[in-house]
C-alpha cells in the first residue's frame, strides 16, 4: 500500500521528509517515487525494495540493504552501504566518492580518509571525525553541527553559508594532509587550543570573504589586472572590498569581502585565470615567433639518442582514472625505452612530497598537462604545475603538451597557444581507446622530435 501511495502521489507521500518510518519488514515496497530525506529505516528489513537513491535516508540498523535494489550506481558500493547501516567507519577509505546527501549523523568516523569527497547536502550531525582527512571536499550544504573535528585535515575543503557548523568541538586542525621533513602539518592554532565557538566564529569570517591566492613571484601589475578584470565581470566587487594582503609560505593571499549572494567560486576562478594569463603574457612575448606558434618549429629540450625522455604527468585528482588509462596506454613507448614516466603516485612514503613533485617537474623533459575544469581549478595544478612547465617552456628546457581529457574552456589561458594533443579534442572517457592511441602516438612523434633535434644540434 505504502508504494501505490507513494506511486501515485497521494497527499503526505509526495516527500517522506522528517517522516519516521519504523516498520518491521519493507521487503518488496517500492521507495522511488520518494524523497527519502529524514526516513528512519531502523530495523527494516529491506530484502527486495526499491530506491532511485537513498539520499537523506536513515538507514542505521535496518536489514539486507545489499539486496535492495537501488537505482543509483554510487549507493551500490559494498563499503559505502556498510558504514550507512552500522556508524562504523574507522580510519575507512573513502577517497573520491560521492557521498552527497547520505546520513552519517552519529557515525564513528575518525582517521577516515575523506579527502577529494562529494560531500553536499550530506550530514554528519554528531559525529566523530577525529583525524579526519577532508582536504579538498566539496561540504556545501553539508551538515556538520555537533560533530567533532579535532586533529582533522580541512585543507582546501570548500564551504558555504548553508554548511551548518554549530557547536563544532574542535580543539586544533590541520592544513597538510602529513608531516613534512620536519614534521610541520601547518596546524591551526598554532598553539594552544580554540576557546568554544572559536572555531565557528573563524569559518563563519571564511564564508563571509574570498581568498584569491597568488605565488610570491607574482608582480603587482598581474594581480591588479587580474582584479580589474573581476571587477569588470563582478560590479558589485569594488576595490573597497580588499580586507588585506598577506604573505604565507611561497604564496600571497589577497583577501576580499564577499558581497551576498556572489559566486565566490566564480570569482576566484575568474582571478585565477585572469591572473595567470597577465603572469604568462610577459613569458609568452619573450619566446621566438616558432614558439608562439601553434606547432613549435623546434621543439625544447633535446633528448640524446638512447637516452630515454623523462615524462611528467599533472594532473587532477578528479581526473585519476583518466590519468591511469593514459600511464597504461604509455606502456608501449615504454617497452620501446623512449620514455621514463612520473607521476604523483609514485611519491614513495615517507618521501618529502612538495619537493619530489618539484624536483620531478624541474628534471622533465615533456610535461603532460591532462587538462579539464578541475585541472583548472585546482591550486596545484595551476600554482604550482603550469607556472613551472610554462617558465621552463620559455627556457626551451622541456616542451609541453596540453591534453585535453574532459570538455572545458582553456584557449584563453597560458598553454592556450601551444599546440594540444589530437589538435585540442576532448577524450572525455577512460574507454576511448581510439583518442588514447592517437595520443601516444604523438607523444611518440614529440619524443623522437627531441632525439631528432639532438642528433641535428
Amino acid at each position: 500500500m505504502a508504494a501505490y501511495n507513494i506511486k501515485r502521489r497521494r497527499p503526505g507521500f509526495e516527500q517522506l521528509n522528517d517522516f519516521r518510518i519504523r516498520i518491521a519488514a519493507a521487503g518488496g515496497t517500492s521507495f522511488r517515487g520518494a524523497t527519502l530525506t529524514g526516513a528512519v529505516f531502523e530495523g527494516a528489513d529491506l530484502r527486495g525494495a526499491a530506491f532511485r537513491s537513498l539520499s537523506g535516508a536513515v538507514l542505521r540498523g535496518c536489514k539486507n540493504l545489499p539486496l535492495a535494489w537501488v537505482e543509483e550506481d554510487r549507493w551500490r558500493d559494498p563499503l559505502l552501504q556498510a558504514l550507512l547501516v552500522t556508524g562504523q567507519g574507522e580510519s575507512v577509505k573513502l577517497a573520491g566518492r560521492n557521498l552527497s546527501g547520505a546520513n552519517l549523523d552519529a557515525a564513528i568516523l575518525r582517521g577516515a580518509d575523506l579527502s577529494h569527497c562529494d560531500l553536499t547536502g550530506a550530514s554528519f550531525r554528531g559525529a566523530d571525525l577525529t583525524n579526519a582527512i577532508l582536504s579538498e571536499v566539496q561540504a556545501l550544504g553539508t551538515d556538520f553541527t555537533g560533530a567533532t573535528l579535532t586533529g582533522a585535515c580541512l585543507r582546501d575543503w570548500h564551504i558555504d553559508p548553508d554548511t551548518r557548523l554549530d557547536d563544532v568541538q574542535c580543539s586544533y586542525f590541520y592544513l597538510r594532509d602529513t608531516e613534512d621533513a620536519q614534521g610541520f602539518r601547518d596546524r591551526r592554532p598554532h598553539d594552544g587550543v580554540f576557546n568554544p565557538g572559536d572555531f565557528h566564529d573563524l569559518f563563519q569570517r571564511v564564508r563571509d570573504t574570498i581568498e584569491l591566492i597568488i605565488g610570491n613571484k607574482g608582480d603587482r601589475s598581474s594581480w591588479m589586472r587580474a582584479f580589474q578584470r573581476v571587477t569588470e565581470e563582478y560590479p558589485e566587487v569594488t576595490p573597497d572590498a580588499v580586507l588585506s594582503f598577506q604573505r604565507a609560505g611561497d604564496k600571497c593571499i589577497i583577501t576580499i569581502a564577499a558581497p551576498p549572494g556572489i559566486d565566490k567560486e566564480g570569482v576566484a576562478q575568474t582571478f585565477d585565470r585572469s591572473y595567470h594569463t597577465a603572469l604568462a603574457e610577459p613569458v609568452m612575448r619573450a619566446l621566438p615567433p616558432e614558439a608562439n606558434a601553434m606547432v613549435p618549429v623546434r621543439p625544447p629540450g633535446p633528448v640524446a639518442s638512447g637516452v630515454k625522455a623523462k615524462v611528467f604527468v599533472s594532473y587532477s585528482h578528479d581526473d585519476e582514472k583518466l590519468k591511469h588509462r593514459l600511464i597504461q596506454h604509455l606502456e608501449s613507448l615504454k617497452h620501446e625505452r623512449l620514455v621514463d614516466v612520473w607521476h604523483e603516485g609514485e611519491i614513495r612514503l615517507g618521501s618529502e612530497r612538495e619537493a619530489t613533485i618539484l624536483e620531478n617537474l624541474r628534471e622533465a623533459d615533456v610535461i603532460l598537462l591532462l587538462v579539464s575544469a578541475s585541472f583548472i581549478a585546482s591550486p596545484f595544478c595551476y600554482h604550482r604545475d603550469l607556472e613551472t612547465a610554462i617558465e621552463r617552456h620559455a627556457a626551451r628546457t622541456a616542451r609541453v603538451i596540453p591534453i585535453i581529457v574532459r570538455e572545458c574552456e582553456w584557449r584563453g589561458l597560458p598553454f592556450g597557444r601551444l599546440q594540444a594533443a589530437r589538435d585540442g579534442k576532448a577524450i572525455t572517457s577512460p574507454a576511448n581507446h581510439r583518442a588514447w592511441t592517437e595520443t601516444v602516438r604523438e607523444i611518440r612523434r614529440a619524443i623522437v622530435d627531441l632525439r631528432q633535434c639532438e642528433v641535428a644540434s
